[in-house]
């Protein structure tokens, strides 16, 4: 995994692995779908799938929000702003 995502996220992603492989709830007789050491071979794929769609839906809605406020105030100042400096241009203040 890589380095630079949270421990939550990492978290978040052994859990959802971990509930593939070792779901018991079928045997336990609470209904629902039963992991993979039960059995259910198509879970560990249910899962994947899962996540890709909601990688891709995340990135999808963060584009249209930048993009969103790219056409109504930009996301970036001009070439000349960032030269000078954005304290002086936005705040009118002379960081010392």
């Amino acid at each position: 995994m890589s380095k630079s995502r949270s421990p939550q996220v990492r978290g978040a992603i052994w859990t959802l692995q971990a509930a593939t492989v070792l779901d018991r709830r079928q045997r336990a007789g609470k209904g629902g779908t039963s992991g993979l050491l039960d059995g259910n071979v198509a879970q560990p794929g249910i899962q994947f799938v899962g996540r890709v769609v909601a990688a891709a839906w995340r990135g999808a809605a963060i584009y249209a929000i930048l993009k969103l406020i790219d056409l109504s105030i930009g996301l970036r100042v001009t070439r000349d702003v960032e030269t000078q400096g954005l304290d002086l241009n936005l705040h009118g203040e002379v960081v010392p």
